[in-house]
C-alpha cells in the first residue's frame, strides 16, 4: 500500500465492500488522499481516505468493484488466512 506523498508501507485490510474497506495502519496517513493498494490477483486499486479515528481509515474505492470481483478478491483472502 502507499499514498502519494508516503512510501510503500504495510497495513490492514478489514471491512472489505464493493464501495471500499476499513484499513488499519501505524503510518500517519492524511484524509480526503488517495491511496493505493495492491490485493492478490488484482492490479493496483485507488482509493480515497474518507474519515480517520486514530490508526483506523475508511476508505472508499474510486472505482466500485464489481460483486464478481470482489467475491473473487474474498476467496484468495480465505487462502491466505486472511479474510475478514
Amino acid at each position: 500500500m502507499r499514498q502519494s506523498n508516503v512510501k510503500l508501507f504495510r497495513a490492514t485490510l478489514s471491512d472489505i465492500s464493493i464501495s471500499g474497506f476499513k484499513l488499519d495502519s501505524y503510518t500517519n496517513l492524511d484524509e480526503n488522499k488517495l491511496v493505493f493498494i495492491t490485493l492478490p490477483g488484482l492490479q493496483t486499486l485507488g482509493a480515497h481516505i474518507k474519515w480517520v479515528d486514530y490508526q483506523d481509515y475508511g476508505c472508499e474505492f474510486t472505482n466500485p468493484l464489481h460483486p464478481a470481483v470482489l467475491e473473487h478478491l474474498v476467496s484468495k483472502l480465505q487462502e491466505f488466512g486472511t479474510a475478514n
